[in-house]
């Protein structure tokens, strides 16, 4: 979503990250019904004009240098009562203040309206609000495991889990064919199918290649007595 605003709360706490080289942790998400005070720019918002519930973090991206994108979800099924959503709040925890709004999104000129629980018809309401993040190297998000997954996270999940367990199918794949590849070998030579291979007879009539380490061998029986 365009039109998000980082506060000033916001701009100091990304000086103290560079200053530090921590970490941005995005702490949560706050949706409200209120109006923008007369004369008061969204910058100077430390807190929503009039709060109505929380804010379902789903996912967190980063589409270019100097940006992340958060995708939140409001589900009716958690609206006590039918609101319209005018303004959201990015939270981000700041090691002197503690959790502060980081970024303020005005959506008085475009309204949602979000309907209660209980309503014929429900309503999943998805925002995806870009910050700016400067210079910062790392930021993190505390992502909510109810939230419901959609596609292109499922698509993104599903791409890194199975890419691993892919590799480890391939790799015993590969180590089945090497094992493979020694029976066969092994094959070869004792039947002396292979040039070099292993030719090994017995005769027992001569008691040729054949070594006793106990007993006398009786020729005219063609056996050994111990």
């Amino acid at each position: 979503m365009e039109g998000s605003v980082i506060t000033e709360k916001g701009r100091a706490l990304l000086g103290k990250i560079l200053a530090t080289e921590g970490t941005l942790h995005i702490s949560g998400a706050q949706i409200g019904d209120g109006d923008l005070p007369p004369g008061t720019p969204p910058a100077s918002m430390d807190a929503l004009s009039h709060y109505v519930m929380d804010a379902t973090i789903v996912d967190i991206s980063n589409p270019a240098a100097g940006e992340v994108k958060v995708a939140l979800q409001v589900l009716s099924e958690d609206v006590a009562v039918a609101f319209i959503a005018k303004e959201v709040a990015i939270l981000a925890e700041d090691p002197d203040e503690g959790e502060i709004v980081y970024c303020y999104v005005p959506m008085q000129e475009d309204p949602v309206q979000m309907r209660a629980a209980g309503d014929v018809v429900g309503k999943l309401l998805t925002l995806e609000i870009s910050l700016i993040v400067s210079n910062v190297a790392n930021v993190e998000a505390t992502i909510s495991p109810e939230s419901l997954v959609r596609r292109k996270e499922l698509e993104k999940y599903a791409l890194v889990t199975h890419s691993h367990v892919i590799a480890d199918i391939q790799g015993l794949q590969e180590m089945l064919t090497q094992f493979q590849n020694d029976i066969d070998l092994l094959n070869d030579l004792v039947s002396g199918d292979m040039p070099g291979g292993i030719t090994f007879a017995l005769d027992f009539a001569a008691l040729s290649n054949v070594t006793v380490l106990d007993g006398v061998w009786e020729p005219a029986g063609q056996y050994i007595r111990a």
